[in-house]
């Protein structure tokens, strides 16, 4: 009974720490006037890293959009919102732009009249992702399957050049990395490219500045700003969405409802873990 007492005593005092580290590092962050949703890899079947989510996962999200009367918005939408409500739209992203968002994902987006935003790795279109630690790498979109992407309505933007951690880089590279994807994506696919979604989610004030000097509107990050008070073009949080998401999760991060905490803490972690490509590829050189 008493080593009972004592282990239901210290899952108290666990989940207690947490929702308290919790309300400090996100209780006072500002709230985007719409959700924001950042996919990577949708699969025909489950697997590992996190980030990939099925086909039938997809298509489930979606349609819960669609029940619900959501709508998407493309980057200049969601940031013209400038802190008012607008009803139930939502900013659906694709980091990466694997070939499997091109296959599984855009279809059934045009089929609901659904938009997004694919943030393209520029120097590793129509290649394998090397630049990741995988057993088998998958292939990014190629450059006709990004140009018919850019042709049904899809924004692009920039994920830099090779996917490095930024703020580990000089000042020399960091600029090339900014500024050779955004001018090779224009160059190829005519679009203005004026977007960024960080590698890693990683960025610092540094950063952040090299991407204003170099072009950029707005950058997004997946790693969510600890205490952020204020609205940042430059780090917009988008919320992940993972394979082990179940529609309970999905919900919350929808709505962004009460349970929305412990969301946000567990995908801290899935993103700490990510971030150890660039220790085992050696991003940081």
């Amino acid at each position: 009974m008493t080593f009972a007492i004592f282990i239901i005593a210290g899952f108290i005092a666990v989940a207690a720490g947490l929702r308290i580290f919790a309300y400090f590092a996100f209780g006072g962050n500002y709230r985007t006037s719409a959700p924001a949703l950042a996919y990577h890899h949708v699969v025909n079947s489950p697997g590992f890293p996190a980030t990939k989510i099925t086909k039938s996962q997809f298509e489930e999200q979606m349609l819960e959009l669609k029940r619900r009367d959501y709508w998407t918005l493309s980057p200049d939408e969601f940031i013209r919102l400038d802190g008012k409500e607008n009803g139930r739209s939502v900013l659906v992203t694709f980091d990466d732009s694997y070939e499997s968002a091109f296959t599984n994902a855009i279809p059934l987006l045009k089929s609901m009249d659904f938009t997004a935003t694919f943030f393209i790795i520029a120097g590793f279109i129509g290649r394998k992702s090397t630049w990741d630690v995988h057993l088998r790498p998958p292939a990014h979109m190629t450059g006709d399957e990004i140009r018919k992407a850019r042709d049904l309505g899809f924004t692009l933007g920039s994920h830099t050049l090779t996917h490095p951690d930024l703020t580990y880089l000089s000042p020399a590279r960091l600029k090339e990395e900014l500024s050779a994807s955004k001018k090779l994506l224009e160059d190829a696919f005519g679009q203005d490219i004026r977007f960024l979604a960080y590698p890693f989610g990683r960025y610092n004030e540094r950063v952040k500045e090299a991407v204003r000097e170099c072009g950029y509107k707005a950058a997004f990050t997946i790693n969510r700003p600890v205490r952020q008070a204020a609205f940042d073009p430059y780090c917009i949080p988008v919320t992940g969405v993972y394979g082990i998401d179940s529609m309970r999760n999905f919900r919350s991060k929808l709505e962004r409802n009460g349970c929305f905490w412990i969301d946000a803490m567990r995908d801290k972690i899935i993103n700490r873990f990510a971030s150890g490509t660039t220790l085992v590829k050696g991003s940081k050189a």
